[in-house]
């Protein structure tokens, strides 16, 4: 494809002018023939209509720079970054854990079974047990989590809840109190047996004449 030379912008002309007249005189030092120094015009002609070409709807596009591997000049579109993996954030297991603990705490309501099997596993007594639950309005997982990354980490209690606040997730937290999120998903699960194995223990005890 070529252009019509008047048709170009005097930016343009001017930059072909000054390649032509460098091969030109690279032709010359070089002591190449006329018929020789006239081709290698003649190509750098055709090659300056493509490398400069004319501005499109008042953009300076430049395709003379559009090389893999290098910056792309202004008006050319970049493929975007692919976006980064998402971070990890909560532990699989702590979560599986925890939504199997809620829902077996709601099925047999509260009860005495429910804080004696949380205190046992988070090492505090239930009257504080209850405390923090009416002042934080956890549910018993959350309390069970809150109350071991305390123990572990030698926080407060109270220390936890602000920081749990600031956290994005319990695992978040507790990687970064250097906590297994593993460990208290165990604990979890420990709290759940317990129940289920009370409730069997009822099942079986109505039954019995």
């Amino acid at each position: 494809m070529a252009f019509a030379y008047d048709a170009l912008p005097m930016e343009t002309r001017e930059n072909q002018r000054g390649a032509l007249g460098a091969l030109h005189h690279f032709g010359h030092r070089a002591g190449l023939a006329a018929p020789a120094g006239s081709v290698l015009l003649a190509v750098a002609a055709v090659l300056s209509c493509f490398l400069f070409v004319p501005p499109a709807n008042g953009q300076n596009v430049n395709v003379g720079t559009n090389i893999p591997g290098m910056p792309r000049g202004p008006g050319v579109s970049q493929t975007p970054p692919a976006p980064s993996a998402p971070s990890k954030q909560e532990e699989p297991a702590l979560l599986l854990a925890l939504a199997t603990l809620d829902k077996e705490t709601r099925m047999m309501g509260e009860g005495p079974a429910i804080w004696d099997a949380l205190s046992a596993q988070a090492k505090v007594p239930v009257s504080t047990l209850k405390q923090q639950r009416s002042t934080t309005k956890w549910n018993y997982g959350d309390l069970l989590v809150g109350n071991s990354l305390a123990i572990g980490s030698g926080n407060s209690f109270k220390q936890i809840v602000t920081l749990r606040a600031g956290a994005n997730g319990w695992s978040q937290l507790a990687r970064k109190l250097r906590i297994d999120p593993a460990l208290i998903a165990a604990r979890a699960t420990a709290v759940t047996a317990s129940l289920k194995q009370t409730k069997t223990r009822g099942i079986q005890g109505s039954r019995r004449p």
